[in-house]
């Protein structure tokens, strides 16, 4: 009987530390952004602004593609489906480049964490901490 305020007290310790751990969201800077980016573990790969940029969708690739106007620094997502709600949870995979280097990551699974009116879509992994916006015609 002893023993039992102390499983009761692990019990609650073990729902409060469940309760604090809350997994982190896209990444404020990228959130608010309205240039199309790609940033990794809180480091920006690539902004392109939408007046220097070339702006791809292929439905039925269920590919996004983001590029300077040279075609010499870009970023592309493949995607398991096409994105369509908020929360939706999407197996992509990124090719980008990096100071003139082409870099592939595969099976990074990203959530869909804001659809914008104009087209926008604001893509997020929280276990890679990769925040990306692409563009989706209406």
């Amino acid at each position: 009987m002893k023993k039992f305020p102390y499983i009761i007290l692990a019990s609650v310790l073990a729902l409060l530390c469940q309760a604090c751990f809350v997994e982190p969201d896209i990444s404020g800077s990228v959130l608010a952004s309205e240039d199309y980016c790609l940033e990794i573990q809180g480091q920006r790969m690539l902004t392109f602004k939408e007046s220097e940029s070339q702006l791809g969708f292929s439905e039925t690739k269920k590919q996004f593609r983001v590029s300077d106007d040279q075609m010499t620094e870009y970023y592309v997502l493949e995607c398991d489906k096409v994105p369509s709600v908020v929360n939706e949870t999407l197996i992509v995979t990124l090719i980008w480049t990096m100071d003139g280097t082409r870099q592939t990551r595969t099976g990074i699974s990203m959530k869909v964490s804001q659809i914008g009116t104009d087209g926008r879509i604001w893509l997020w992994s929280s276990k890679d901490q990769i925040a990306a916006i692409v563009y989706k015609p209406q």
